[in-house]
């Protein structure tokens, strides 16, 4: 085998061992459920923006996922409206993020949380139960809600229902959760960063849970 097709065979491959695993953007459906498999909830450290771009522009990743019909937060500009430009309360946005997380929970889409260059307070900020609560990051408390047989009484979702019906919000999605109380089989977490590899754990490691979650390095083919 010629050498540079070696080459480019080796970084089209995933490798799913070691404590950062490696995917090309093609593949990511077969990290997610070796991660899911796994128990950890997949970060995405987005290595696909080429080296010569603006800062400011959205990578192929983050491109690839507005494109997508997925549950999206864009939770580094929730920090900017929040702290920088003061256009929104923490309340406003937690609302926003409780809606979005709502429908992903009934239509079974995957709740993907962009961070992008920042490191979003989850913990100490955003978190709630009624909003993100703290347990999405837990795939042992995720598969237990799950599907026809997931029991989401006395769980997580409970706060998060139950704020909405307060909050009186016309999300048909909340009253089919409520009176069904069945979460889509198909519901999923993933959080993005486009920290560097050596760089992401010491910005997000005090707002988020990371021995929870499973460090995927994610480049586009050549």
């Amino acid at each position: 085998m010629h050498h540079a097709l070696q080459e480019k065979a080796a970084a089209s491959t995933p490798t799913f061992e070691g404590a950062v695993w490696s995917c090309p953007m093609s593949k990511l459906m077969d990290a997610y459920q070796a991660a899911w498999a796994a128990d950890r909830t997949p970060l995405l450290i987005d290595c696909t923006t080429p080296s010569d771009a603006d800062a400011g522009t959205f990578s192929p990743l983050e491109t690839f996922f507005s494109y997508s019909s997925e549950g999206i937060i864009e939770l580094k500009k929730s920090v900017v409206e929040v702290s920088a430009k003061k256009e929104k309360t923490v309340a406003e946005v937690q609302d926003e993020f409780a809606q979005v997380l709502l429908r992903a929970l009934k239509q079974g889409q995957m709740l993907v949380l962009l961070c992008a260059n920042a490191a979003p307070p989850f913990r100490t900020k955003f978190s709630a139960p009624h909003a993100l609560p703290a347990e999405l990051m837990d795939v042992k408390q995720v598969k237990p809600v799950l599907g026809a047989d997931g029991k989401v009484e006395g769980a997580w979702p409970e706060a998060l229902i139950r704020h909405a019906d307060e909050s009186g919000w016309p999300i048909k999605d909340t009253t089919l959760l409520a009176q069904h109380g069945i979460v889509h089989d198909n519901f999923r977490v993933v959080v993005v960063t486009k920290f560097k590899l050596e760089d992401y754990a010491d910005f997000l490691g005090d707002e988020w849970p990371l021995e929870l979650m499973q460090p995927i390095k994610v480049f586009t083919e050549a």
